[in-house]
């Protein structure tokens, strides 16, 4: 029997980097997702890296059962969730984009713009900017502004499931098939 998710993390950081995107006017390149092995900071003088931080439940499991011609047998559980993603933002212009998204993220613009990705995906609120010095390779300080994006997902866990769709009643003689010991 083979699981299927229908909203992976992938997708939902993919829709937040373009609202970041969006926000900033950042190229592309200069918001990307935090944790990665390996890989060196952009080269930007400003940039955001977001990092996902947890999933708390925020409802009991939802189930759809299916089973029709294109979706045979099927059953999907659904749980309701909030993701916070902590987003730093790096360089001179740091305060200020942290302001911009903290501000945006609570208004009917985000929750426009994540419709759109026709996901279940949509923002909730953020914390408060807050900033955090950070050193680089060169012992030199840059300027960052942390917030953390918290998120409603919905994610749907599909699998297969029996159904009967007929019953044959009949009587039968419990003697005959269980004999009295």
């Amino acid at each position: 029997m083979a699981y299927t998710l229908d909203l992976t993390q992938s997708q939902t950081l993919t829709v937040l980097r373009s609202f970041l995107i969006a926000l900033s006017g950042y190229d592309p390149k200069y918001v990307v997702q935090g944790q990665s092995n390996r890989v060196a900071a952009p080269t930007a003088t400003n940039y955001i890296v977001f990092t996902p931080l947890t999933r708390t439940r925020l409802a009991t499991n939802v189930v759809k059962y299916s089973s029709t011609a294109t979706l045979l047998n099927q059953h999907t559980l659904t749980q309701s969730a909030m993701l916070p993603v902590q987003v730093d933002c790096y360089g001179p212009q740091s305060s200020d984009l942290s302001q911009v998204i903290s501000t945006e993220f609570r208004s009917s613009d985000a929750i426009d713009f994540f419709a759109t990705a026709g996901l279940e995906v949509t923002p909730l609120y953020t914390s408060d900017p807050r900033q955090i010095p950070f050193s680089d390779e060169g012992d030199q300080i840059q300027m960052r502004w942390s917030l953390d994006c918290q998120l409603q997902i919905k994610p749907g866990v599909t699998s297969g499931q029996q159904f009967a769709d007929s019953l044959a009643i009949g009587i039968q003689n419990i003697d005959v098939f269980y004999p009295p010991t």
